[in-house]
C-alpha cells in the first residue's frame, strides 16, 4: 500500500496483483469528517439521461442488485459526483475522524485504511457484478473502457 499525497487530498494505492491497482482517494469534507472515494468518471452520468430510470432499475433488480441498491440508496456507499469535477463520478462515503496537522497522518489510521480497503473490495464487486451479470452490451463496453479488463474473482486481502 503506497500513500500518494495531493494537492487537496490522499490517494491511497492498494497493489492487487502485477501492474493492477485499486485506488481510494480520502478527501477532507468538513471540520471532522473525511471523504473516501473510488473514481468511476463519468461512468454513473449516464442514469441522469434516462428518460425513465425507475423502469431500468426495476429490470437490472435481478441481474445486479448491487449496483441498483447503490443507485436508489440502500447500499453502505453513495454515489457522489465531487464538487468542482463534474468529470469526477463515483463511489464514497463520509466518515467522521479526528484531524492533526498532517492529512497523511489522519488518512494512515488502522481504521481509515480498513475502511479503504472495504470501499476497493465493494468497488471490485461492483465490476464484476456488473461485467458479469449486465445485460447492456454498452454498460459492458463502457465498464471495460474505464477499468480495463479485471481478471474475475480478483478481491483484495486486507493486510494490516
Amino acid at each position: 500500500m503506497t500513500f500518494v499525497p495531493r494537492k487537496d487530498s490522499v490517494e491511497i494505492v492498494i497493489k492487487l496483483q502485477s501492474g493492477v491497482y485499486a485506488v481510494v482517494t480520502a478527501l477532507p469534507c468538513g471540520h471532522d469528517e473525511m471523504m473516501l472515494f473510488s473514481n468511476w468518471s463519468t461512468y454513473f452520468n449516464r442514469l441522469h439521461n434516462m428518460p425513465k430510470p425507475e423502469e431500468f432499475l426495476s429490470r437490472m433488480k435481478k441481474s445486479c442488485p448491487k449496483f441498483v441498491d447503490l443507485c436508489i440508496g440502500k447500499a453502505p456507499y453513495d454515489l457522489i459526483t465531487l464538487p468542482n469535477h463534474p468529470e469526477a463520478t463515483g463511489i464514497g462515503k463520509v466518515i467522521k475522524t479526528q484531524f492533526s496537522d498532517n492529512f497523511i497522518c489522519d488518512v494512515a489510521t488502522s481504521e481509515n485504511i480498513r475502511l479503504a480497503f472495504d470501499l476497493a473490495n465493494y468497488t471490485l464487486c461492483l465490476y464484476h457484478e456488473i461485467k458479469s451479470n449486465c445485460k447492456l452490451n454498452d454498460w459492458v463496453r463502457s465498464l471495460e473502457m474505464l477499468w480495463g479488463k479485471i481478471r474475475y474473482g480478483l478481491r483484495i486481502v486486507q493486510s494490516v
